[in-house]
């Protein structure tokens, strides 16, 4: 079958192109997705997640303090631009990055898989397992690589996905 990806930075924040693309690919028949953080602030590019075929969602912690500072945004937003999604009947895979001492607390996994439990058109949850891809990339523009974290370990993924479990919500590990 395959399809289209939109992602970005933010898709949205190219409104208008990423609509029209998106209704050229339905016109064609092909299969549309889009890769966002939820982060929408105007009805334009909430309309253009709502045109997707399936919704490729970031949810980057439930603490809204935890999240503004590890984003420099609330999450209240993305929550409610989530419910609202789900409303509309769009299929919606969850990608939620495990950042060791960030984002990987019990307390965060149980908010987190609660919350998607009210959900109706959620297919699965990713689980992104911190990496340092970046580091290269830091390297060839110059600056120093500070994070000196370690991925989660295959047992505490299966502790995650357990939590997740409870709620008989699908997960896997990567995306």
């Amino acid at each position: 079958g395959g399809g289209v990806t939109i992602g970005g930075g933010e898709a949205t924040v190219q409104w208008e192109f990423a609509q029209a693309f998106l209704r050229k690919c339905k016109e064609n028949f092909i299969h549309t997705a889009v890769d966002t953080c939820g982060f929408t602030v105007s009805e334009q590019a909430f309309n253009v997640l709502a045109e997707a075929d399936l919704l490729l969602y970031d949810i980057k912690g439930m603490d809204n303090e935890g999240h503004i500072k590890n984003t420099g945004q609330s999450n209240e937003l993305i929550l409610s631009n989530l419910k609202r999604l789900d409303a509309l009947g769009i299929p919606i895979i969850i990608r939620l990055p495990l950042i060791p001492g960030e984002t990987d607390s019990d307390e965060n996994i149980e908010e987190t898989a609660q919350f998607l439990s009210t959900l109706k058109n959620l297919d699965r949850v990713d689980l992104m397992n911190y990496h340092e891809f970046g580091r290269a990339k830091y390297a060839q523009i110059g600056l120093d690589y500070t994070l000196a974290l370690t991925p989660l370990t295959d047992e505490r993924l299966s502790e995650i996905i357990g939590i997740f479990d409870k709620y008989a919500i699908k997960t896997q590990i990567g995306g």
